[in-house]
């Protein structure tokens, strides 16, 4: 079994070793730094990010892996009800369990954003534990409606 080593220019990046633990992986989206080299994630930031890249997908979207993602990207353009935030929440919530094994205890809250009628911005609350540090994390962003 091949033993992960982080490279040298990343160790600066993390002080903490977190690496170690939490892993790491390109940052989502994709960017070059002033360097040259693809932008990294490590640790808890790669975590985060992964949540939010699960966030984005929805179901069947992404090759060779057909249930990755929260599909709620399809309830994109949908009529604005309790029900909808309802399905907000658990399909969050079934695809951070399902696809993030470093998130645990993860509780997803949604609510509507503002209060005009026309604007039916959905407002998502990410509540999350990391396995193997204990660490609390949390995520808020806006999904429009």
């Amino acid at each position: 079994m091949a033993q992960n080593t982080i490279p040298e220019e990343l160790r600066e990046q993390d002080p903490e070793n977190e690496f170690e633990t939490l892993g790491g992986g390109f940052a989502f989206p994709f960017k070059i730094t002033e360097g040259g080299s693809a932008k990294v994630t490590i640790g808890k930031d790669n975590v985060k990010s992964c949540v939010f890249h699960i966030s984005t997908y929805r179901r069947q979207e992404l090759y060779g892996t057909p249930s990755f993602g929260s599909n709620i990207p399809a309830l994109m353009f949908s009529v604005f009800s309790i029900d909808k935030l309802t399905l907000h929440e658990s399909w969050m919530k079934e695809a951070i369990d399902v696809w993030e094994e470093r998130a645990v205890q993860v509780r997803v809250t949604a609510g509507k954003a503002t209060n005009s009628t026309e604007d039916t911005k959905v407002l998502m609350l990410i509540n999350y534990g990391i396995q193997s540090t204990g660490e609390n994390e949390f995520i808020k962003f806006e999904v429009e409606e």
